[in-house]
């Protein structure tokens, strides 16, 4: 399954199950907690940002808003507990508004979410970070800089 396809499939039932079964943080999954939906705490506007880029630079990721992640008994950090976000769709725009600020150069295609809890209506979100294709890949996969015209070159994403 890919990483859109798992975006794309998670719901309420998904992220309790991640708590209930103590899911581990991976290279493709992120959880983070936020002080309001507003995203105006500078620590939250950081962790944006953060992980933006640090998916966006490797092989792309889903960060979990609205959860808690603390180490188990082998120093892993695993899903612990929902922390709700009282208002997820306020969250989402904001994020939406707060997205092409957060990197440079900017990330195309990143996708934000709400999920509810049908019981509250408060919630998570969750944001789909694409894997991001830049000149310094490039480089990486055995290319040249003599052999780039770095004037054709634009990342995108993949």
């Amino acid at each position: 399954m890919t990483l859109a396809e798992t975006f794309d499939q998670l719901d309420w039932e998904a992220i309790e199950s991640y708590v209930k079964l103590g899911q581990e943080e991976n290279l493709h999954l992120d959880f983070k907690t936020v002080k309001n939906a507003d995203m105006t705490a500078t620590d939250d506007k950081r962790n944006l940002a953060r992980g933006i880029s640090g998916f966006a630079n490797s092989n792309g990721g889903i960060i979990v808003w609205g959860v808690d992640a603390r180490k188990n008994a082998d120093g892993v950090d695993c899903a612990n507990s929902i922390a709700e976000i009282s208002k997820p769709a306020l969250m989402v725009s904001r994020l939406n508004t707060l997205t092409g600020d957060a990197t440079s150069p900017i990330v195309d295609g990143i996708r934000h979410k709400a999920i509810t809890n049908p019981e509250t209506n408060a919630g998570v979100v969750v944001t789909l970070v694409p894997v991001f294709v830049s000149v310094i890949v490039l480089l990486l996969i055995g290319k040249e800089a003599k052999d780039i015209d770095f004037g054709q070159l634009e990342p995108r994403p993949v």
